[in-house]
C-alpha cells in the first residue's frame, strides 16, 4: 500500500517475520519506504495531481529512487517484555518528519502485540527517534490501551516531541486504501501534511456545481 507525508510519497511494504536461528525468537519489521514527489512531476501539472499521482504508482517497485527507508523492529525479549525500535533513516529526510512517522510504524506494532498476547500487564520497551538522539519509553499494553481513553497510548507517544500538542485532538493517517495506519496529535497532520480523513464543502455563487455548465470551478485539493 502506499501514502503521503510531506513532499515525500510512502511505499508500505508487508510485514517481515523470521525467526532468530540463535534464540528461536520470531523477529518481526515494517518497513517503509520515502520516495521523493518529484519522482512524479510532469509539466504543468497541480499540486493535487502530483500527489494523487504518487499515491496510485509508489506502491508499484517501477525503479523510483528511493530517498530513505524507515524500519520498525519488534521481538518478544521475555516472557513479560517487547522490545520495539525504529532505525534512523536518512539525514537528507527532516528529522522532526522520521520521529512522527516512526511513532506511525510503532503502533502496527503494539497493535499486532495486543493481539497476540493474553497478558495485557505485558511491557512495552520502545527505543524511539527524537529531535536530538533517540529516546526510550517503557509502556504497559493495560496503559497504552486504556479503557476510559482510547487515545492514551498514542498521546504517550508524542508527549516526548511535544506536550502541548500531545494533549489535542487526535486523528487518524490512512493509506491509499483509507485503512488507518495509526494516530497522531493533529497539529502534525498539518505540520507534515499528512495523508488523513477529511471532509470537504464548496459554496457556490447563484448556479449549482453540479448544473451540466460546460464548466466546473478550480478546486484546490490537498493532501
Amino acid at each position: 500500500s502506499s501514502s503521503l507525508a510531506s513532499s515525500y510519497a510512502i511505499r508500505i511494504h508487508p510485514i517481515d517475520t523470521n525467526e532468530s536461528k540463535d534464540d528461536n525468537v520470531d523477529r518481526h519489521e515494517l518497513r517503509w519506504e520515502l520516495l521523493s514527489l518529484k519522482n512524479w512531476e510532469e509539466p504543468n501539472q497541480g499540486e493535487g495531481t502530483l500527489a494523487l499521482n504518487a499515491l496510485r504508482d509508489c506502491a508499484k517497485d517501477d525503479g523510483a529512487e528511493t530517498d530513505c527507508v524507515l524500519r520498525c523492529k519488534w521481538k518478544q525479549s521475555s516472557d513479560n517484555i517487547w522490545a520495539i525500535n525504529v532505525d534512523e533513516g536518512s539525514n537528507e529526510i527532516p528529522n522532526d518528519l522520521q520521529c512522527v512517522l516512526s511513532r506511525i510504524m510503532v503502533q502496527t506494532a503494539i497493535s499486532l502485540v495486543y493481539e497476540n498476547n493474553n497478558n495485557e500487564e505485558a511491557t512495552l520497551q520502545l527505543t524511539l527517534p527524537l529531535r536530538e538522539g533517540k529516546g526510550c519509553q517503557q509502556i504497559s499494553l493495560s496503559d497504552f490501551f486504556y479503557k476510559k481513553d482510547h487515545n492514551n497510548g498514542v498521546r504517550q507517544l508524542f508527549f516526548p516531541l511535544s506536550e502541548k500538542y500531545a494533549a489535542m485532538e487526535i486523528v487518524d493517517m490512512v493509506n491509499d486504501q483509507g485503512q488507518v495506519l495509526g494516530s497522531l496529535p493533529r497539529p502534525f497532520v498539518h505540520t507534515h501534511n499528512l495523508l488523513h480523513r477529511g471532509i470537504g464543502m464548496i459554496v457556490s455563487k447563484d448556479e449549482s456545481i453540479l448544473e451540466k455548465s460546460g464548466k466546473l470551478p478550480e478546486v484546490y485539493v490537498h493532501q
